[in-house]
């Protein structure tokens, strides 16, 4: 029984991988975005709905649920409610009892290197925690430490998505429905126009990760990570950086103590 519903976790888990993928209008990744959009009301989703944020036919839609390994359509929602349950149980038992030993060299670490940042830090876990949607973006490998963090917004209801920058003009924008938060990778200021587009097109409020000291010109929020630590194998920061966010996040949920 365990071990099926291990199994089930983890298809739930590829499933928002999957989503991160390229994105083309009629994939199975539109598919998982337009699903992810609804998390906050997913034992309602239906069939039709996702056909009318995806363009696609009920039938299409249905067989990318059994290609992508659930049994029906209604089997994913209950997997991934179920899913969505578990991670939140085992974040809030988490938070009373003995905080994890790697969790908290990741947290002192960043607060060694980082420390002049974590007010802006903090104003970003807060923005992500009052959001509908979270885009995140940049370019992939930049993305990839914040996949914890993806999934823990996910399974506190808040639609949360990977897209490239290159990608962002394809990005379905029709399903960000409710109050957006584009969450930005910025190494170089060569593709900020195409944020700025989507800041607009969106109407939403932009945070900016990067190098330089200050982008306030670009993002409502700008956090800085000038050095470079190899602290955990972290050439960037940027999984320093996405361990705090969650402690964050979770703390403003009340899932860790103010003392984590």
């Amino acid at each position: 029984m365990e071990e099926m519903r291990r199994e089930d976790y983890l298809r739930s888990i590829r499933f928002i991988e999957n989503s991160n993928t390229f994105i083309s209008e009629g994939s199975g990744q539109l598919i998982a975005k337009s699903v992810i959009s609804h998390v906050s009301e997913i034992q309602d989703l239906t069939l039709d709905l996702l056909a009318e944020d995806t363009y696609l036919s009920d039938a299409s839609i249905s067989r990318f649920f059994k290609k992508a390994g659930f049994g029906s359509f209604h089997q994913f929602k209950y997997e991934f409610s179920d899913f969505m349950m578990n991670q939140k149980i085992t974040m809030i038992k988490d938070g009373f009892t003995d905080t994890n030993p790697n969790e908290t060299m990741y947290l002192d670490s960043f607060r060694s290197h980082y420390g002049n940042v974590l007010e802006q830090v903090s104003a970003a876990a807060a923005m992500m925690a009052d959001a509908s949607h979270v885009l995140m973006t940049g370019e992939m490998f930049d993305l990839i430490p914040f996949f914890d963090l993806q999934v823990s917004l996910i399974s506190n209801a808040i639609g949360t998505y990977f897209c490239r920058l290159s990608e962002l003009p394809v990005f379905p924008e029709r399903i960000l429905k409710g109050k957006t938060l584009i969450f930005a990778i910025l190494e170089n200021s060569s593709q900020e126009s195409l944020l700025q587009e989507m800041k607009e097109k969106t109407d939403a409020s932009l945070i900016c990760a990067g190098r330089e000291e200050n982008r306030n010109d670009l993002c409502d929020l700008y956090i800085s990570l000038p050095l470079r630590t190899k602290a955990f194998h972290d050439s960037t920061g940027y999984s320093l950086l996405s361990a705090y966010l969650l402690h964050e996040f979770l703390k403003l949920k009340g899932m860790r103590t103010a003392k984590q």
